[in-house]
């Protein structure tokens, strides 16, 4: 596969809820392949059959009467960042929302993987946030959103400038755009999981084509935070199999 990554970066090397936090310590240190051993809630992160992330081929890919997205994000909202030890992220404020026909989300959260965990046609970027939103029967809708190198992203400037650096501390965003977060263009769909322990299953997936872009420091930023021996790929999970699932996506 082939990895997209900043040109002079040190290698770069957003579950997702912050899962449902696992009493049981998990790491990237030693791969994720054992995570299902840690503890018996963890099974599905070795048998289930609906595991995130994947590699979306557009090619293989179909289309479908989907109901839009529709993204009821504030312009200009505050919120605080923390460090997870495994993930930055912000907590978001109630009002932020996603309808898919007719089902209202509530954005719940935002947090970044560097490297992404998804991939797009066999490439991999050097960042991936991941919007997290639940419902009111409490299924979950995430939005990956993908980052390239290339032209400063003035939002995502907001968080650097403020990205805390060690586990435990925070940073407060304010004057946020969260609108400007979602590029439009096509966006891939399809059933997975959580992509960390207890990896639970049932997520509704939502893989936007269009990349944005962040300057080579921005991303930097993050990566520096999930480097070293703790975090030999980054803060990410392999891309997992389909095992047959479909991925679909609006015609229009």
């Amino acid at each position: 596969m082939n990895v997209r990554f900043p040109q002079r970066a040190v290698a770069l090397a957003l579950l997702l809820l912050s899962a449902p936090a696992a009493a049981t310590e998990w790491s990237y240190e030693h791969g994720t392949e054992g995570w299902s051993a840690l503890d018996p809630a963890f099974s599905a992160c070795s048998a289930g059959n609906q595991q995130s992330p994947i590699d979306v081929i557009p090619g293989r890919a179909t289309t479908a009467n989907l109901s839009a997205l529709s993204f009821n994000y504030s312009t200009n909202t505050a919120f605080p960042i923390e460090h997870l030890g495994h993930t930055v992220q912000a907590n978001l404020p109630a009002g932020n929302t996603l309808s898919i026909g007719g089902k209202v989300y509530q954005l719940v959260q935002f947090h970044v993987h560097t490297p992404s965990e998804n991939f797009l046609n066999g490439e991999q970027y050097p960042l991936e946030l991941h919007l997290v939103h639940r419902a009111a029967d409490n299924s979950l809708a995430v939005v990956g959103v993908f980052f390239d190198e290339g032209a400063v992203d003035s939002q995502l400037q907001k968080i650097v400038s403020v990205l805390p650096d060690e586990e435990g501390e925070h940073g407060n965003v304010a004057a946020f755009n969260l609108r400007a977060l979602v590029p439009s263009g096509r966006i891939y769909r399809f059933k997975g999981s959580l992509t960390t322990p207890p990896c639970s299953e049932g997520v509704s997936w939502h893989v936007v084509a269009t990349a944005k872009t962040a300057s080579l420091q921005q991303l930097a930023a993050f990566t520096a935070l999930f480097s070293g021996p703790q975090f030999p790929g980054g803060n990410r999970r392999p891309v997992q199999s389909l095992n047959g699932r479909p991925v679909s996506y609006r015609g229009d």
